[in-house]
Parts: C-alpha cells; sequence; structure tokens
C-alpha cells in the first residue's frame, strides 16, 4: 500500500510555489540537499516525474501538475481537520504572548488595548515589540503565539508552518530628515537624490534583506527617529509617531518632498498553521475583521 508523508507534500508544494529547490530550502530552513532528497523520494514513492529537470527554475511535468493540485487538496484538509480538532478539544490558554509592531498607530492600539480588557478574563496576556527579523522563529518555537506586522510583498516569503491572515491596522509613512541635514536645504527632489546619502532602516517585522553597507539598522522606533534628528540620515517613519512628537514640541524633523515606496503600510496577523484556543480564535476574528469605526 501506498504511503505519502505529509512532510513531502509540504516540500513539494513549497518548491512549486518558490520557484526554485533552493527558495524552498530557505523558505522550510533545510538544506538544499534535504529538499532535493525529499522531491526525489516522493517520485519514487508515487512512481512519477514531477519535475522537469532544466534550468535553476522549476517546471512542472503534466502528471506533477495533477499531484500539485491534489497535494493542495490534502494539505488544507489535513489542516482543517487538526484545525476541527483542537476546536473540539475546547482548549482555554492561560498564557498568550503578543507581538505587535512599533508602527501600530497610538489610537488602534488604545482600541485593541480596550478590546483586550474586556476579553482577557483570568488569562495571563504578555506583549512584546514584533521589530525583529527573528519574530517568525520565535512564533514557530512557541516562544510567540501570534505576532501583528507589516506585510510583506509575497505570503510565499512566510514560513510554511506559519499562517498570515490580513488585518485592518494601517499607517501612513513619510521620508524625514532632520531639519540640518542636507536633503532639507533642496527645493526639488527625487529618488535619486535620496539614493546618494545614508538611510535609517526600521526593521519592520520578517524584513532582513540585504542592503547597502552604509545603512544605519534599528529594531525600535525611538532610536530610528533620535538618529534620523540628529542627522545621521534619513528615514521612513510613521506619520502619526512623528506629529506626536512634533506636539511634543520636538520639531527636528522635516516631511520631504518623495513618497516612500509604501505610503499606507498594512499588517498581517501571523501565527502557527495548528490547533488554536478560543482566546486566539478571538483575537484573530477581532484583528481581520472590518475596520472598526472611529479607529
Amino acid at each position: 500500500m501506498m504511503r505519502v508523508s505529509p512532510e513531502l507534500l509540504q516540500i513539494f508544494v513549497a518548491c512549486v510555489d518558490c520557484g526554485s529547490f533552493s527558495a524552498a530550502a530557505k523558505k522550510l530552513q533545510k538544506a538544499q540537499s534535504t529538499v532535493s532528497m525529499s522531491i526525489s523520494a516522493l517520485e519514487d514513492d508515487l512512481n512519477i516525474i514531477l519535475f522537469e529537470r532544466q534550468g535553476r527554475k522549476v517546471k512542472l511535468t503534466k502528471e506533477g501538475e495533477v499531484i500539485y493540485s491534489r497535494a493542495l487538496i490534502v494539505l488544507n484538509a489535513r489542516q482543517e481537520l487538526i484545525n476541527v480538532a483542537g476546536e473540539l478539544v475546547d482548549v482555554q490558554e492561560v498564557a498568550i504572548t503578543i507581538a505587535l509592531s512599533g508602527f501600530i498607530p497610538d489610537q488602534q492600539r488604545e482600541f485593541l488595548k480596550k478590546e483586550l480588557d474586556a476579553h482577557i478574563n483570568s488569562l495571563q496576556i504578555t506583549i512584546l515589540s514584533a521589530e525583529s527579523y527573528k519574530i517568525d522563529s520565535m512564533i514557530s518555537n512557541g516562544e510567540v503565539d501570534i505576532a501583528v506586522i507589516p506585510a510583506i510583498n509575497s505570503r510565499m516569503n512566510y514560513p510554511i508552518e506559519l499562517k498570515s491572515r490580513r488585518t485592518w491596522f494601517k499607517s501612513r509613512l513619510h521620508i524625514y530628515c532632520s531639519s540640518t541635514h542636507p536633503l532639507s536645504q533642496l527645493t526639488e527632489l527625487c529618488e535619486d537624490d535620496i539614493k546618494r546619502f545614508r538611510r535609517i532602516r526600521l526593521v519592520k517585522g520578517m524584513i532582513n534583506n540585504q542592503s547597502p553597507r552604509n545603512n544605519i539598522f534599528t529594531d525600535n522606533i525611538f532610536s530610528a527617529y533620535r538618529l534620523c534628528a540628529q542627522g545621521l540620515g534619513w528615514c521612513e517613519l510613521p506619520e502619526w509617531f512623528v506629529e506626536s512628537q512634533y506636539r511634543q514640541g520636538d520639531t527636528r524633523l522635516k516631511k520631504l518632498s518623495v513618497s516612500p515606496i509604501w505610503e499606507t503600510l498594512e499588517f498581517d496577523a501571523i501565527f502557527r498553521n495548528s490547533s488554536k484556543g478560543k482566546f486566539m480564535d478571538w483575537f484573530i476574528g477581532m484583528v481581520t475583521r472590518k475596520e472598526p469605526l472611529n479607529v
């Protein structure tokens, strides 16, 4: 009787979704040789050639296309079964750790706090900063139960064991520099102008890419603001945060006329792709429903 491991199916689906064995290996945090051996093992189990071995990009055979569509059905059904089983067990969490991005506006945070206060009862809640490129591994190993982070371009970039849902959180971004910075003296600006100067990059969620060496990285929104105000470079910052500092008398930053890549930052809720308890189900539903009024 033929037995196909769900893990082999997950690796196969990741290879197709990522476009290459190497990209799938990176996403799955496995060695490329392990991914290649797993695909070979799956082909042996099924007695089917799944990929055409040409070039770096993967290309499914006709049989592979059929298996891919069926594999998605099997994996989704398996996860649904796990979720239903979890609901039947009626799990009530004792403690939950939530990681929130510092990019989330204060008004939206206050709404979230009120919702939490009304639902936590005796539940112990820990809230951490989500500005860490290790946030995905922290969720995977159970250090964090759920994180709300800036949405990345492709959901294929999330590890396969994690699930993402788009939330109603939003934050407007602008590019700022110190009023003493050379950029602030230019009357007309274009993207090429700002690329000549050092950038202060605030690490957002799981972003961990290669960038110019003269960039300054920080995982703290206050540090990014302070470095920018000191004239060490330009920075994409949330409009609400800069305005709050302005109201407190700190007027050192100047908004530049160049638009950021993403003028409105959206956020994803990231959590483990496994059964959840009552509070987690409520929290995910609350942050992904229709945007609340006056928030």
